[in-house]
């Protein structure tokens, strides 16, 4: 079952995968074929990221405002749907009564 929290996560572990595929790429380290290994999954990875979140947008499991932050700015940097879910958390966190 895919809900608004296996979007989330899979969003932080693509972060992860694009931040490795960085070092690896800026850091000249490690074998070439680490390198194609993870920019391979970075790329097939965002094509999920995009299902996921028109999926997530459809179902109402996340707002327009995140959708477009993963699909959209995902393509740029992933770090822009995980840095709007960890603000959209915060701001529910505080508008909801305790």
């Amino acid at each position: 079952m895919i809900t608004r929290g296996v979007i989330k996560w899979c969003s932080f572990f693509f972060s992860t995968i694009y931040t490795v595929l960085l070092v690896l790429w800026l850091g000249e380290v490690g074998p070439p074929e680490l390198k194609t290994i993870f920019g391979f999954t970075h790329g097939i990875g965002w094509f999920l990221m995009v299902a996921l979140a028109l999926y997530g947008l459809h179902a109402k499991l996340i707002d327009m405002r995140l959708a477009l932050a993963i699909a959209v700015l995902g393509a740029v940097g992933p770090y822009f749907g995980s840095a709007e879910f960890i603000y959209q958390d915060r701001v529910r966190g505080r508008t909801q009564p305790v």
